[in-house]
């Protein structure tokens, strides 16, 4: 497996996209500075993952079929990372994480003697690399080509405002404005695109609310047969005590219209069953 480490987002966006042949996939994290990147390297049936602080552990699952759909991965972290921030707090003091999310998220990086924010955010390309790499090689796919970066956080249009929210859908197959009652110019929103069933809906959902203090959840369906999913994770998210006691409203779920029709193309050799389990 080919790996490149490059620091120059402008080359990297210059160089190694142009370089690659074909859709492939992109995980980072679900900071809402980071949308317009993620929305410009975005390729017709490429595929965005996007968790808190782009951490894979939990997302099992979602990896293992994006290993089978793509040949080529870009893997990304960010300075200035929130959730690197949480990690850090759970190094120094455990008992402000929940058990859980210390497995998840803290138990990697302090196994890895990571210290600070800048040790988390620089380890974190190659830990999610490797993880992949395991997965792949459990299903003796290890030809694939990893790209990893580091990026500059971009300043933000407006500070942290008052009014931000979290906006849930499974895995990205399109462009942000094809996303219902979405701009990509808008910065107040924050982006997780994972599996609604994984460890990292509950990661992503309790660092929105609990330490970046979003004030509200909307949940978006990509497809007529996640509509009834999708649901059912805004009307758990809904009766969750451990959410609501931060006060965080949950919207009505945002459903696909089956009037619209967006094209989502399928790679040859990826079956509709295949493609489904993404979602």
């Amino acid at each position: 497996m080919r790996v490149a480490i490059r620091d120059d987002f402008m080359s990297f966006m210059q160089e190694d996209i142009a370089s690659i042949k074909g859709p492939f996939f992109v995980t980072g994290c679900m900071d809402r500075r980071l949308t317009k990147i993620f929305d410009s390297m975005y390729r017709e049936g490429s595929t965005i993952v996007r968790t808190a602080g782009g951490f894979l552990n939990g997302s099992q699952g979602v990896v293992e079929q994006l290993i089978k759909e793509y040949d080529t991965g870009i893997v990304t972290s960010h300075r200035g990372c929130g959730a690197a921030e949480v990690v850090v707090e759970g190094l120094k003091e455990r008992q402000k994480v929940p058990p859980d999310i210390y497995d998840q998220v803290v138990n990697p990086f302090a196994s890895k003697g990571c210290k600070d924010c800048t040790n988390v955010e620089a380890s974190s390309p190659e830990m999610q690399k490797d993880y992949i790499e395991q997965i792949a090689s459990l299903h003796g796919l290890g030809n694939k080509s990893i790209i990893m970066r580091c990026m500059d956080t971009p300043k933000p249009m407006v500070e942290r405002p008052n009014k931000m929210e979290l906006v849930i859908t499974t895995p990205l197959r399109r462009r942000y404005s094809q996303l219902p009652g979405v701009s990509v110019n808008d910065d107040t929103k924050y982006y997780l695109h994972c599996d609604p069933s994984s460890p990292s809906l509950k990661c992503g959902v309790w660092i929105a609310v609990a330490e970046i203090k979003v004030g509200s959840i909307q949940v978006i369906s990509q497809s007529p047969r996640e509509n009834e999913m999708m649901a059912k994770v805004a009307e758990t998210l809904k009766n969750d005590p451990e959410i609501q006691k931060f006060g965080v409203a949950i919207n009505p779920p945002r459903l696909y219209d089956t009037s619209i029709k967006v094209g989502i193309p399928q790679k040859p050799g990826v079956t509709p069953r295949d493609r489904a389990k993404l979602f």
